[in-house]
């Protein structure tokens, strides 16, 4: 129901809080623990907001019972005055102010799944979040919360909404191209590492809400293969990253390695190749099944 909708997502929030200011001897951790509280406590007042209204107009919190009253209701009589008996809640309300009022909870619900999902133009945030977290934060930001909201989104726009598919299906399909395109042109000028593999994260997302969008059966078989997918090239190539680590400097000295302790930028890799090559093959890989490069994709 919305109740422990509302719940869930917040108990989850809260332990990320956490994560991302795990690291106490960094300040880009601390101030990234405090963007993240922030603006992850605004998207979760939008989603209860959206909720208190369907609720406020409906009776109900139950996603069944929420979807068989919207079988019920129709938009093609928005406009006139006709009186609709809502069930056993008794009441008699115009179509039009009912309908309306229900298509903005449904609006505000998707905004604030949109926010927490980082899909544009409410990405802004993450770029700053991730790359203040630590590495491995980073890559459980990029995975975790993306299957939980996703798995929720389908569930409840796609089977509780879906007789309000045409109406907030614009939204999404509008925030899918947006962050595909976004994303893909911003990466291009990041000089970070994991900037970089923020916004490839904004733009899978893109894909994903594609499927989304679709409010069928296939499309959201298509966005349960993608996430295994995604999850399994996430999981690998900040495992890679995560292997480049410090050495003693004796080590260094000997091997002629690269200084990786503070890895940030994409230009430390340049000698990767000679250092340690099957690395740089299995980050080349990664790359390229990340852009969707045949036979990768």
């Amino acid at each position: 129901d919305l109740i422990s909708m509302y719940l869930t997502i917040e108990l989850q929030s809260l332990c990320f809080y956490v994560l991302a200011s795990s690291k106490r001897n960094s300040e880009f951790s601390t101030e990234a623990g405090i963007k993240y509280f922030v603006l992850g406590a605004f998207s979760s007042g939008i989603v209860l907001f959206g909720s208190s209204i369907i609720y406020g107009f409906t009776g109900l919190i139950h996603f069944e019972e929420l979807a068989k009253l919207f079988s019920c209701l129709r938009f093609d009589s928005v406009g006139s005055e006709e009186l609709l008996s809502i069930g056993h809640i008794g009441q008699q309300i115009t179509s039009t102010s009912y309908l309306l009022a229900i298509l903005l909870g449904i609006l505000l619900l998707a905004i604030g799944f949109l926010f927490k999902l980082t899909a544009v133009p409410f990405h802004a945030w993450a770029p700053d979040v991730y790359e203040g977290s630590p590495t491995s934060v980073t890559a459980f930001f990029l995975i975790t919360p993306k299957i939980a909201i996703f798995g929720l989104f389908l569930r409840l726009f796609t089977n509780c909404f879906s007789d309000f598919l045409f109406n907030w299906q614009y939204l999404i399909i509008v925030s899918s191209i947006a962050s595909m395109i976004l994303a893909s042109l911003v990466a291009l000028s990041q000089k970070k590492i994991k900037r970089l593999l923020v916004y490839s994260a904004i733009a899978h997302v893109g894909y994903l809400l594609l499927g989304c969008s679709t409010g069928s059966l296939e499309g959201t078989q298509a966005v349960i293969l993608y996430l295994i997918i995604y999850v399994i090239t996430t999981i690998n190539v900040f495992a890679s990253v995560l292997s480049l680590r410090q050495r003693p400097v004796s080590d260094r000295i000997k091997t002629n390695s690269i200084e990786t302790e503070n890895f940030k930028f994409i230009d430390d890799l340049h000698r990767l190749s000679k250092t340690n090559p099957l690395l740089a093959i299995n980050i080349s890989l990664i790359f390229l099944s990340l852009a969707g490069i045949p036979p990768l994709a």
